[in-house]
Parts: C-alpha cells; structure tokens; sequence
C-alpha cells in the first residue's frame, strides 16, 4: 500500500515477527491497561505461550500477503 510505495518489502522473517509484536501489543496492551493482566508477573513459560503463538501468526500472515500479491 501507501507505505511501501517506491520500497521493496521487508523479508517475510522481518516482515512477520513485526507483525506478530504489533497484533501482542494490540492484544495485551488493552488487557494490561485494563489491569486483566499483569505481564510484569509472567514466567518465562507464560510468555513463550503469548510469544510463540503471535510469532506464528505473524509469519504465517505475511507469507500469505506476499502469495496473494
């Protein structure tokens, strides 16, 4: 779109772990604020369960966008 006029597009194991930190954010972030949750007190397995799944939801999502076009 818009922001990638006159630059080529970032990889995909760029492109996707960005993508994938931004959808966390967008997810976690309104929780944390609500005070939901606490990411301040998660162990190192409770944030691999968040982390691995947007990493893979990211890298998937951008391997789809460049397929589709």
């Amino acid at each position: 779109g818009l922001l990638r006029r006159g630059r080529p597009p970032l990889p995909n194991p760029v492109a996707g772990p960005l993508l994938g930190a931004a959808v966390m954010a967008g997810a976690n972030g309104p929780a944390t604020a609500l005070r939901l949750t606490d990411p301040t007190t998660w162990d190192t397995a409770s944030w691999l369960s968040d982390i691995v799944p947007h990493l893979v939801y990211g890298l998937t999502t951008a391997a789809v966008y460049r397929a589709l076009g």
